[in-house]
């Protein structure tokens, strides 16, 4: 036949072994060969499990990478809505920041005006100065609360005391006039 392992069937120096592997075509295969056919069919099982299992590990990765890009993505929306709302809210708090400005200007302005005004009506008050003595030792006991005191709360006697002096004044002024 074509095959050097191949032995005709009638062959009578085949082995027992040989002849339970007999095949009804009369062709007995050697033991070499059926070892190479099955090492050849064991590596064939083998190939396409190898194939099966890099198949498993590709589809595994693309999955992953899949979800990865979903998480991403969703992360990536959840970060474009806060940034949204994060400028709303920082547009609003600018807005009320320039109210603020604006009301506590024109409540500067008004107090300033009100200020003028009453002045105005009330004339200069009592002049506190070198020549005038009005309250000083009244000033000099809050002058000396605040320079040695540790707590300003401490001095809230002391002041009382030199605005009472000072409203005194004011009342006699006013009432000289």
């Amino acid at each position: 036949m074509g095959n050097s392992k191949s032995t005709p069937a009638n062959n009578q120096s085949a082995s027992p072994e040989q002849e339970g592997l007999s095949n009804e075509s009369g062709v007995v295969l050697t033991m070499e060969l059926q070892e190479d056919v099955m090492t050849d069919f064991q590596d064939e099982l083998l190939q396409k499990q190898w194939v099966q299992h890099q198949m498993q590990i590709m589809q595994r990765a693309e999955a992953r990478t899949k979800s990865s890009n979903e998480r991403r993505s969703k992360v990536e929306q959840q970060m474009e809505q806060f940034r949204e709302k994060n400028t709303i809210r920082q547009a609003n708090l600018d807005s009320k920041i320039d109210d603020l400005n604006a009301r506590f200007s024109d409540l500067r302005t008004e107090i300033a005006y009100d200020a003028a005004s009453l002045e105005k009506k009330l004339g200069n008050g009592p002049t506190f100065g070198n020549k005038d003595k009005t309250c000083l030792s009244a000033r000099m006991e809050v002058a000396s609360c605040y320079k040695n005191g540790i707590d300003v709360l401490a001095c809230d006697g002391v002041v009382e005391s030199l605005e009472r002096c000072i409203k005194k004044t004011i009342m006699e002024d006013a009432a000289k006039q």
